[in-house]
């Protein structure tokens, strides 16, 4: 499958898109097919290492003294096998298709231009989120 990883902090140019190996659920988890996801804050600020002063230690210890401890960014996707959480994507659907939440979306990638994506997320100037898509092919 393919993921989009980091080994260091720095701008966008330390992204890469690699093939990994397909993680294995445990039994309190679930795999998840994502076809969309966003670029946020917080993967800015994790991927970049930029964090006030003030949290700079504690965050250091939690996201990785030298390297990331987590080679790949996100945590906002759309996809396929949601948990018990379904019911609340269902809800969010049905307002949306009631025209009672409207989604604010500045702009859209895809997963092969996350470097670009991030760039554009650096600037400061979105206005609403930035998708990424992920397209795929049959071969699971």
């Amino acid at each position: 499958m393919k993921a989009v990883v980091y080994e260091k902090y720095g701008p966008p140019d330390v992204l890469e898109l690699q093939e990994v190996k397909k993680p294995t659920p445990r039994d309190n988890e679930v795999l998840i097919k994502v076809y969309a996801t966003t670029v946020t804050a917080a993967d800015l600020r994790s991927r970049s290492f930029t964090v006030p002063l003030a949290f700079w230690l504690p965050a250091r210890i939690t996201l990785g003294l030298r390297k990331p401890k987590k080679a790949t960014l996100g945590a906002e996707l759309s996809g396929e096998n949601v948990p018990e959480r379904a019911k609340y994507l269902i809800f969010l659907k049905d307002l949306i298709e009631a025209g009672r939440l409207k989604p604010v979306i500045d702009r859209g990638y895809p997963l092969e231009q996350i470097v670009e994506a991030h760039r554009y997320v650096d600037k400061g100037h979105k206005k609403g989120n930035v998708v990424i898509t992920v397209e795929h092919n049959n071969k699971t």
